[in-house]
């Protein structure tokens, strides 16, 4: 098995392009790119100004190619898929396998999330909606949203730090198989609830915070 962790940024961004075409964003040099020189990408997105709570995270993760804008926006509210997620997963963390195989119907070697939807599933990372469909183009909720961001950051040996206790006002609401990873990243102060202590768990992810979330985990690599 081939895993490709330093390139794969660059040389698969222009696959994720199908969806999300870059816009005003120019290419050049980062010496220490992941130890290595390689490619950086610039971008500004009109929709995203400077005081956005996540404009940090989405132009950390753009500048590496790992997310892009269409038309010079970004579009950080709307809501993201489990195609698009794993795809971003998959490239933030180093973990694309261009070998991996997986045997959904609704995954097919011709489409663009192929490779990642493959090396997720592979790396147990992530897991179908039954044993033939993925649900690619389902969308993501927070609490999956969390889930599979712990899933990667457990295969990337992160650890996270309990530095607060947590308690949602809604905790009842998170199924059990998100509680661990909910509960350990909210304790490390990376996720938090809204102004009335809801984590919002069946709550459609937005583009906007699964960058915040990938970023601030990314950080502890």
């Amino acid at each position: 098995m081939k895993i490709i962790i330093n390139k794969a940024v660059i040389s698969t961004i222009l696959l994720f392009s199908v969806i999300w075409q870059a816009a005003f964003c120019y290419e050049s040099t980062l010496n220490g790119y992941y130890g290595n020189n390689a490619g950086y990408f610039a971008c500004e997105f009109d929709d995203v100004e400077s005081g956005h709570w996540a404009a940090e995270s989405i132009g950390y993760l753009a500048k590496y190619g790992i997310v892009s804008g269409i038309d010079g926006m970004f579009r950080p509210d709307d809501y993201i898929t489990r195609a698009q997620y794993i795809k971003i997963l998959i490239t933030a963390f180093g973990l694309y396998d261009e070998n991996a195989s997986c045997n959904f119907v609704d995954v097919l070697p011709k489409d663009w999330y192929f490779p990642y939807v493959a090396s997720a599933v592979n790396l147990k990372i992530a897991s179908g909606i039954s044993d033939f469909l993925f649900g690619p183009e389902q969308l993501v909720t927070r609490e999956q949203m969390v889930t599979l961001a712990y899933n990667a950051s457990k295969y990337c040996n992160i650890s996270f730090e309990k530095n607060a206790e947590i308690n949602f006002s809604d905790k009842e609401k998170i199924e059990d198989y998100a509680a661990e990873a909910v509960n350990l990243i909210a304790q490390s102060g990376i996720i938090s609830g809204d102004e009335n202590h809801m984590f919002n768990p069946k709550s459609f992810a937005t583009r906007a915070q699964a960058c915040k979330l990938i970023h601030l985990i990314m950080l502890r690599l």
